[in-house]
């Protein structure tokens, strides 16, 4: 078995292909991620934007498989065609003001970390064998979505743009490294 440093990972014959593409693919989103790390508020809205342009899409969507549904009651289609307005409605509503749709999307972060933090802590207190990195981990996401909701209303505006530079750049990394682990034969 061809393995990739000593781990699971087999090399088949599809990833050896793709070294050169991992790579390039790698860089680039490296880039990217410091191209948003170096303009987060604009990260920030363009990410409002596409989750008001995914509203207004799964509303269309919806209106039309309530429409086109035959396996329901009338009272199912008319419920369905209200969802379909609904997610069209605050589609079009975060559109018009993306500084509401970026503090929404924080806020969603923030609890999110913050839920993850607690759950983290508790299971950390549970386990005998990694508590100290499990808690160290559970530390950091729960201080992490803390400060988020306590400067909702200043780091809203960029906090959803770093995150998203941030994830480009790791991705990034490990595309890279995992092209340049394999070997070219």
């Amino acid at each position: 078995m061809n393995t990739l440093n000593d781990t699971q990972i087999d090399i088949t014959p599809e990833l050896r292909a793709s070294r050169s593409v991992l790579i390039i693919l790698g860089v680039l989103q490296i880039l990217f991620g410091m191209i948003a790390l170096s303009v987060p508020w604009i990260v920030s809205d363009a990410v409002a934007k596409v989750v008001a342009i995914l509203f207004i899409i799964a509303g269309f969507v919806q209106f039309f498989q309530a429409l086109h549904s035959h396996f329901g009651s009338k009272m199912k289609c008319a419920v369905g065609i209200l969802v379909s307005i609904l997610y069209v409605a605050a589609g079009v509503f975060l559109l018009l003001h993306p500084a509401k749709a970026i503090i929404a999307l924080t806020l969603i972060v923030g609890w999110f970390f913050t839920a993850k933090g607690i759950i983290l802590m508790i299971e950390a207190l549970r386990t005998k064998s990694t508590k100290g990195w499990m808690m160290f981990n559970a530390a950091v996401t729960l201080i992490l979505g803390l400060m988020i909701l306590i400067d909702i209303q200043g780091g809203s505006i960029w906090i959803i743009g770093v995150l998203v530079g941030i994830n480009f750049i790791i991705t990034g990394w490990t595309a890279l490294l995992l092209g340049m682990s394999i070997s070219k034969n």
